[in-house]
């Protein structure tokens, strides 16, 4: 513990991680939002399908030109323009549903505007990590970012099951909007580490090459691409899991997913804590390899205490 307490006593880095926390909080309780809103409005799984698709089919072209704009124009500039940004696009369905019904047409495209920029945030924190902390740091505070985005999917998807079914999904997207204004103000006096100024189209190429010539990046690239593939999957199948097999509504579909980053909070907290001396690429391969395997009691259809454990213990080895 002394090891995060002594970083976060770093005013420039507890800010950032405040402010990013505070953030993905928000974003963990959006998700749940989204895909309740398609899957009350349609039943569909299909559509469902089609919400992590207009979400995720953009992150593929924000991450390309991600790198380039953190370069050029500096990642607290970058950052905090996206904040103020997908802010005030959160509240556009809000909006919508106070004054009329929110088609379901506008919910896929604040999703995909939202999937476009996800990656502003997570490039440019971890961009900034090296010059708000110390070298010997560096590995409490990487883990420190992953337990930022742990706490926020376990108490984010909680708060909106509460919430949805207090004051309804679309109320939701009001608090996402505050907590992206938030992050915007807590990188109000942040430096960026060096200025840009090259060109965007040039660095892509850059890029490009390098994934090519290191098999090492190529490969890990490659390896959470398809991790990501099927979260993608499971991203569809909770809410219709819920509903259809455990019989369950919004609250048991956000305890679903809690119970599966909590996993991944614990993990990350431990990794952080003790400092991690096995050699990464074996120990990657070995955990999500036992992901995998925790995974196939769920196609037996167990009950609701079953398949909580199940996804925690999917998450602690992620």
């Amino acid at each position: 513990m002394n090891r995060y307490r002594e970083l976060l006593e770093v005013p420039g880095f507890r800010r950032l991680w405040l402010g990013s926390t505070a953030s993905a909080l928000g974003d963990g309780a959006t998700w749940i939002a989204f895909g309740w809103l398609v899957y009350e409005e349609t039943g569909s799984p299909a559509k469902v399908g089609l919400l992590v698709f207009a979400y995720g089919a953009p992150v593929v072209v924000g991450g390309l030109v991600t790198g380039p704009l953190l370069d050029r124009f500096g990642a607290v500039r970058v950052m905090r323009v996206d904040s103020l940004v997908r802010g005030a696009i959160m509240l556009v369905i809000p909006i919508f549903a106070a004054t009329t019904t929110a088609p379901l047409w506008l919910v896929y495209a604040v999703a995909a505007v939202y999937g476009l920029l996800k990656m502003v945030p997570l490039a440019g924190v971890p961009t900034l990590i090296p010059s708000l902390a110390r070298p010997d740091q560096l590995d409490t505070a990487n883990a420190l970012e992953s337990l930022s985005y742990g706490i926020s999917g376990v108490v984010g998807p909680l708060l909106a099951g509460a919430l949805i079914a207090a004051v309804g999904a679309t109320n939701v997207l009001v608090l996402d909007a505050a907590t992206f204004f938030l992050f915007a103000a807590c990188l109000v006096g942040l430096r960026d580490p060096r200025s840009g100024g090259g060109s965007a189209s040039l660095d892509i190429r850059e890029g490009l090459r390098f994934l090519r010539a290191n098999p090492a990046v190529s490969t890990t690239t490659w390896m959470f691409a398809s991790f990501n593939l099927g979260v993608g999957v499971l991203l569809v199948v909770l809410p219709f899991y819920a509903t259809t097999v455990l019989d369950g509504g919004v609250g048991l579909y956000a305890t679903l997913t809690s119970a599966l980053v909590a996993g991944d909070l614990i993990g990350s907290f431990v990794v952080g804590s003790i400092g991690w001396r096995l050699p990464l690429g074996r120990s990657i391969a070995a955990a999500q390899t036992a992901v995998g395997v925790a995974f196939v009691p769920l196609l037996l259809e167990p009950g609701r205490s079953a398949t909580v454990a199940i996804l925690f213990l999917s998450g602690l080895l992620t």
